[in-house]
């Protein structure tokens, strides 16, 4: 009789190989685009907000304003994001993405759905149903770490 730990092992096995492989493959991706993971999180960051402070940015993805401000530099320089001074404070500046960069972000997101979509295509219909439902169940579980550790 196998009992629920193996199947939990059998479960990190495969989950760990698969998020590899396909994290693999999304890197080769972003190398094509010309853009770094991490710059890629800001873009996305950016995409969800008419505009962000820099400030605020660093806060989000846990690093030091300079370290946000070398990254925007970057993807200025690349025509991915425009920064201005705050209207209301002009101490702070505001950073936002551009049509450029929004267009990059669909692209990259629409390559990864047809990254995951070549995957799926070894299932049948009612192992994707399967799936699907199982990691929407997983996605409404909230764990607190504390519980986990101790």
């Amino acid at each position: 009789m196998v009992n629920k730990e193996d199947y939990v092992s059998r479960a990190q096995i495969a989950l760990w190989s698969t998020s590899m492989k396909i994290g693999e493959t999304v890197k080769k991706s972003l190398e094509e685009f010309g853009v770094t993971e991490t710059q890629l999180n800001m873009l996305d960051l950016l995409s969800k907000k008419e505009s962000n402070k820099v400030t605020d940015l660093a806060e989000k993805i846990g690093v030091k304003p300079s370290a946000v401000t070398t990254m925007i530099d970057r993807l200025t320089n690349n025509g991915l994001v425009y920064r201005r001074h705050d209207d209301v404070d002009r101490r702070s500046v505001l950073v936002s993405i551009t049509d450029e960069g929004r267009e990059l972000m669909n692209k990259f997101e629409e390559r990864c759905r047809r990254i995951l979509k070549s995957y799926l295509s070894h299932l049948e219909p009612d192992e994707l149903e399967t799936l699907a439902s199982i990691y929407e169940k997983l996605g409404k579980v909230d764990i607190e770490i504390s519980k986990i550790e101790g």
